[in-house]
C-alpha cells in the first residue's frame, strides 16, 4: 500500500534554514506525530513536506505528488489539505489535531466536515474533550451537527517505545515542562510559578521562528530570561528531552488548549505525575491519557502561587513504588504495539473505498 501524507511546517529555523521533520530535534506534536507515522510505516508512508514559503504552490505540490506515486491512500492531519486533493475521488483518512480553541479557521470547519463527510473521509479526532468542543463549535458557529457516529473513532497521536529505562528515585528538578516557544503553550509560565527560585524549575522549548508577531513576540522576550535555579534548554534531541523528564518530580501541561498531550504522556511514563492547567471548564484533554486518575492533577491556569506550591509540594514526596505504577500503567496503556496496529487497521479500513481517478492526467 502506498500512503501520501501532505503535511505543512509554518515555520523555520532561528537561522533561517528549513526544518526536516526527521530530525531528532521536534518542535511540536505535529512534527513528532509525522516523524513517528514515517518511521513506523516506511515502506508505505509518502511525505509531502510543504514550507510557509511554499504555500502558494500547495497545489502543484501536492498534485505533483499524487501524479508520481499514484497513491492507494491520503492521509492527512491539516483540514485547509482537504480542498488540494479531493479531486482525485482517493480514500483520505483525516486526523483532527486541531487544540481545544476558536482560531478563525475553526468557525468556517462546518461546512468543510459536511464536504469531507459526503465524500466519504475517514475522520478521526485524538480525543473525547476535543471532539465535544469541536461539535459544539460547529452547531454553534455553523448549526452543522457532527455525531459521534459521523466519525471513525479516535485516533492517539503517540505512543510509549522505548521501555528499557530506569524509574528513579533521585530527582533534582522539582518541577518541568516541554513545549513550543510560544503565548498559547507558555512554557516559561512553570517559571513564573517558581518566581520566588525557591525550587529548581526546568523549560524544555526551542528557538524556532513562525513570523506570526505575538508568537514570535513572546519567544523572543523568552531568550532574556534568567534566574537562579531556573534553566532553560533549547532543541534538545529527543532521547535527551525524556532523560531530562525521568530527573523531573512534577511535570506541568502549561496549556488548557492541548488537543491531546504528548508531552504529559512522555512525563506519564517516566513516573512524573502531571499537573495539568485548565481553563474554566476545568477539563483537560490529557485527562484520557493517564493509565489511572490518581497520576495526575487538574488546577485553574489563574490559581494563585500558593495553590500551585502546595500541588507540587503534594506530588513531589510521591514514593518510588507509586512513580514505578505510574510508568507501568502508562507503559501499557500506550504501546507501540497497540498504537502501530490502530493505524495498520485505519489505513487498511480506508483502502477498501473503491478508488476512480489516481492520476492528473485523469483528472484533465
Amino acid at each position: 500500500m502506498k500512503i501520501l501524507m501532505p503535511s505543512y511546517i509554518p515555520w523555520h529555523n532561528a537561522d533561517g534554514s528549513q526544518p526536516n521533520f526527521l530530525d531528532a530535534t521536534v518542535s511540536g506534536g505535529i512534527e513528532k506525530f509525522m516523524r513517528d507515522i514515517y518511521l513506523n510505516f516506511q515502506d508505505e508512508i509518502i511525505p509531502v513536506v510543504i514550507y510557509k514559503d511554499q504555500i502558494k504552490d500547495t497545489w502543484k505540490i501536492i498534485g505533483a505528488a499524487v501524479n508520481k506515486h499514484k497513491p492507494d491512500v491520503i492521509f492527512l492531519n491539516r483540514p485547509a489539505h482537504y480542498k488540494y486533493v479531493k479531486q482525485f475521488d482517493l480514500p483520505i483518512v483525516f486526523i483532527d489535531h486541531r487544540p481545544v480553541d476558536r482560531p478563525p479557521q475553526v468557525l468556517s470547519m462546518g461546512d468543510e466536515y459536511l464536504d469531507m463527510l459526503e465524500y466519504g473521509v475517514h475522520i478521526y479526532f485524538v480525543s473525547e474533550r476535543q471532539f465535544a468542543y469541536h461539535q459544539e463549535t460547529m452547531k454553534k458557529k455553523s448549526n452543522v451537527i457532527v455525531t459521534r457516529d459521523d466519525i471513525k473513532g479516535f485516533a492517539a497521536p503517540s505512543f510509549i517505545a522505548d521501555t528499557n529505562f530506569e524509574v528513579l528515585d533521585d530527582r533534582p528538578y522539582d518541577i518541568v515542562t516541554i513545549g513550543r516557544n510560544d503565548r498559547q503553550k507558555d512554557p516559561f509560565f512553570v517559571h513564573k510559578i517558581n518566581k520566588d527560585q525557591t525550587l529548581h524549575s526546568l523549560v524544555m522549548t526551542n528557538d524556532i521562528i513562525t513570523g506570526d508577531e505575538e508568537r514570535d513576540k513572546y519567544a523572543e522576550k523568552s531568550l532574556k530570561w534568567t534566574g537562579n535555579n531556573q534553566t532553560t534548554l533549547y532543541n534538545l534531541p529527543h532521547d535527551q528531552v525524556m532523560n531530562k523528564l525521568a530527573q523531573a518530580k512534577v511535570y506541568v501541561s502549561t496549556c488548557p488548549q492541548e488537543s491531546w498531550g504528548i508531552t504529559a504522556l512522555e512525563a506519564l511514563s517516566r513516573g512524573v505525575p502531571v499537573i495539568l492547567c485548565t481553563d474554566s471548564s476545568n477539563m483537560h484533554s490529557s485527562q484520557e491519557i493517564a493509565a489511572d486518575s490518581s497520576h495526575i492533577r487538574l488546577i485553574n491556569k489563574g490559581a494563585s502561587t500558593k495553590e500551585y506550591l502546595t500541588l507540587i509540594e503534594e506530588l513531589s514526596i510521591m514514593s518510588c513504588d507509586k512513580r514505578k505504577e505510574i510508568s507501568e500503567m502508562t507503559v501499557n496503556k500506550h504501546s507501540k504495539e497497540n498504537w502501530i496496529k490502530s493505524y495498520r487497521n485505519m489505513f487498511d479500513l480506508a483502502a477498501t473505498r473503491e478508488k476512480r481517478l489516481t492520476t492528473l492526467e485523469e483528472l484533465f
